[in-house]
This record gives C-alpha cells, sequence and structure tokens, in this order.
C-alpha cells in the first residue's frame, strides 16, 4: 500500500496526501480525516526510513555497550539501558543497543554508527584515559553524552557522573565514626576514568581524617575482587575496612573474607560503589554509595533528544549519591563506636 493509492482513490495530490499523514497545518481538517480515514481502510504502513530522512533524523539514541557479550554481565550497563528504556517508553524514538569489544572493532563500530546515521546521538559510558572513542567523536561533532569526563582532554563535552569526592568523602567519614584508622580501596588497574578520580578522592578523604591507606587494583570482576580481598587478608598489618570501586569487586570480597572464616563487619567492614539490588540481599547485606545510575542515563537521553533542537540544551553534570548503611560496616572487633575519638582535621 501507498500514498500514490490513496491519492488516486481520493483525487488529491501524493504531496497533500503525505502532509495530512504528516499533521501539517495547510492541510485542511476535512481533507485530513479523509486522508486518515482511507490510510486505515487499506491498512497504509507508513515507511520509516523515508519519513526520517525527510525530517533529517534518525529518531534513534545509541548505546554501544563495552567488553562484548561480557559486557552485559554488568548490572551497570543493564541499569543505562533500563533508564534509556523507561525514558523512551511512548515516544516515537527507539533505542539501538550494540556491544563491541575495546579496540579496532570499537571504533569501527562507532563509525559504522554515525556515519550509517543510524542515531541522533550516543551514551558513552566509562570514559577511558586517552579514550579513542571521545576524540572520534569530537573530531566529527556528532551528539554524545559521556558517563565521566577525562579531565586532560583538550575540548570539553557533555558528560554526567557523581559528585565523587563527596560520595567518598562520607563513605570514609561512615567508617571513621565506627573506629576504622586503616581502609583499604579495592580498584582497578584499567585506564579507567572513574577508578582514578575515586582513588583520587579515597586518598584526599583519608588525609583530612587521618587514616592509612592502601590501594589493590585489579579488573572489574568478581573473581578479581575475592583476589584482592584474599591478598589483603594475607597482610599481617592488614586494614580493618575496605572500600570496593564496583558492586563486582565488592561481592568477591565480601565472599573472600567469609571463606577465610572471618565475619564481614566485624574482621572485614566493606562499602560498596553502586548500590546494585543484589547487594541489598547478600549475606550480610551491604553498605553502599547508591548510584542513581537510571536517573542519570533517562537525564542523558533527554538532552540528547534536547540537542536535536537546542544545541545548549541544559544539563545537570554532577549527581548526588547516598549512603545506604547496611550490616557489612560495623566497630572493628574489639573497639566499640569511635565518634569520639580524635580525628586529623
Amino acid at each position: 500500500m501507498s500514498l500514490r493509492q490513496i491519492a488516486q482513490s481520493l483525487g488529491v495530490s501524493i504531496t497533500t496526501v503525505s502532509r495530512a499523514l504528516a499533521g501539517y497545518s495547510d492541510v485542511s481538517a476535512a481533507t485530513r480525516e479523509r486522508v486518515v480515514a482511507e490510510a486505515h481502510r487499506i491498512r497504509y504502513v507508513p515507511n520509516e526510513v523515508a519519513r526520517r530522512l525527510q525530517r533529517g533524523r534518525a529518531d534513534g539514541i545509541g548505546f554501544i555497550v563495552p567488553g562484548g557479550a561480557r559486557g552485559f554481565d554488568d548490572r551497570y550497563f543493564l541499569n543505562m539501558v533500563e533508564g534509556a528504556w523507561w525514558r523512551l517508553a511512548g515516544t516515537e524514538v527507539d533505542l539501538l543497543v550494540l556491544s563491541s569489544d575495546q579496540g579496532p572493532t570499537e571504533a569501527l563500530t562507532y563509525r559504522r554508527i554515525v556515519e550509517g546515521g543510524r542515531v541522533d546521538g550516543l551514551l558513552v559510558p566509562r570514559i577511558r584515559e586517552s579514550d579513542s572513542r571521545i576524540d572520534y567523536l569530537c573530531e566529527v561533532g556528532f551528539p554524545f553524552i559521556a558517563f565521566g569526563a577525562e579531565p586532560s582532554h583538550p575540548k570539553a563535552y557533555a558528560y554526567v557522573d557523581i559528585d565523587t569526592e563527596a560520595a567518598t568523602a562520607e563513605a570514609m567519614r561512615h567508617l571513621a565514626d565506627l573506629g576504622h584508622r586503616s581502609v583499604a580501596l579495592l580498584s582497578s588497574d584499567e585506564a579507567l576514568v572513574f577508578a582514578r578520580s575515586r582513588e583520587a578522592a579515597f586518598l584526599k578523604a583519608a588525609a583530612g581524617l587521618g587514616i592509612t591507606t592502601t590501594i589493590l587494583c585489579g579488573k572489574l570482576a568478581e573473581a578479581s575482587g575475592f583476589a584482592l580481598m584474599s591478598e589483603l587478608l594475607a597482610r599481617p598489618d592488614r586494614p580493618t575496612a575496605a572500600i570496593s570501586i564496583t558492586d563486582r569487586i565488592g561481592i568477591g570480597a565480601v565472599r573472600a573474607v567469609r571463606e577465610h572464616g572471618l565475619t564481614v563487619g566485624p574482621d572485614m567492614s566493606i562499602i560498596t560503589f553502586g548500590d546494585n539490588p543484589v547487594v541489598a540481599f547478600m549475606h550480610p547485606p551491604m553498605t553502599a554509595i547508591s548510584i542513581p545510575v537510571q536517573a542519570m542515563t533517562a537525564h542523558a537521553v533527554d538532552y540528547l533528544l534536547a540537542r536535536r533542537e537546542r544545541p545548549d540544551a541544559p544539563l545537570t553534570r554532577l549527581w548526588k549519591t547516598e549512603l545506604v548503611v547496611r550490616e557489612s560496616t560495623a566497630a572493628p572487633r574489639g573497639r566499640g563506636m569511635a565518634s569520639d575519638l580524635p580525628l586529623a582535621v
């Protein structure tokens, strides 16, 4: 079924039919009603590709999950997908989700999506140091919003992030109030901007509280969290608490403590960044820095949609977190609450 058939049936031009179905005001209400009725009668379905080309829009937002198929194991990325889907539900804009390994394949995927005009904007997660994705998108001037910002990048670009310093300071203050004076950070050895940011915030907060620090780095996976915590527990002067930069590392760390015959909380307190639903149902439930990933992603999608009309669309860059205290943090064994102990200021 085509516009030509509707035009011939009603004795009007193809242009009139097209403009009537598109809702243009220069077509009378009576003509529009006739066209719509005839379109329904013959079960006409518009060619969306042609309509999008005519409007100069793809009506799509893209999200390329890093890590290939393994990326979908990470609840963080699924939260992003859910946030974007929730925002686009009921609209005529699609969410295009792809995956790609880091390296040449990833670069080709970005070029194919951008140069093929398949989306109007891109969500770019987990920014890396010297990130080639950002370099390419800035070079071609394609709309995107990053999750995290590379401080040394020569060009300013749109991003959303959490207030890492405030979040880390609150978590460290909580541990200090419980009596902890030696705290470890379980981080990543990958070139990830958010990992370096959380390390810097950790060291700054610890210095302000007079807390001794240890930083161990591995991969963003449960097995790595298990290995890092096992290494930490083998030390004769081990810290009494640890902060994990992701839930996946934190989950592995909790298991390591338990398998070493120790109790999470009194023997080793653990706080995690993220607060995906599973951490609240672990044994014990984990204290977490709750990151509003879905709300941040929905806001990022709003920005990309608005940017189609306004290059200066408003954007909230830094988002507040919430420290959700559960049973994985407690006073070190043999010590009570220590909020009245002297702390460096």
